[in-house]
């Protein structure tokens, strides 16, 4: 069983910023191939609010190996339902120390996030750092 989560801090807030190739793949996963006309534009539209407040947040847990409710991460949205509001997607640990990074929706970077431990404020956004190139956005589809 692994031990309780002491501490939790928000290390980085970096938005995902698609290269043209990422923006193009986005459309044809979500619309599909061969667009024109008012089709492409809504379909660029639409996935241009989509990347719009998407970002990778860093994130470091003590212990390193302590059980993380990682839906209990989120920014309430007022007169929504619970089920409607965002929680980490593609949670992934970055090293044996308690790092740990995921994305996230729709972030609202003068708001809080909630979390099993209380608030915990966002630090500014910044550029994604090189340790973290490697982790790429997946379209869901």
């Amino acid at each position: 069983m692994s031990p309780s989560l002491h501490s939790l801090e928000i290390v980085g807030v970096h938005p995902i910023v698609p290269t043209e190739e990422e923006f193009r793949e986005a459309i044809a996963i979500q619309w599909g191939d061969n667009l024109s006309g008012e089709r492409l534009r809504r379909a660029e539209s639409q996935v241009r609010e989509h990347f719009a407040n998407l970002y990778l947040l860093e994130v470091k847990i003590e212990p390193a190996d302590a059980d993380i409710n990682w839906s209990t991460i989120t920014q309430p949205i007022e007169g929504e339902p619970q089920a409607n509001w965002q929680v980490p997607y593609d949670e992934r640990p970055l090293d044996e120390e308690g790092h740990w990074a995921f994305f996230f929706h729709f972030l609202d970077r003068g708001r809080a996030l909630q979390t099993q431990l209380g608030d915990r404020k966002l630090p500014d956004a910044t550029p994604k750092p090189p340790h973290l190139e490697e982790i790429r956005y997946e379209v869901p589809g």
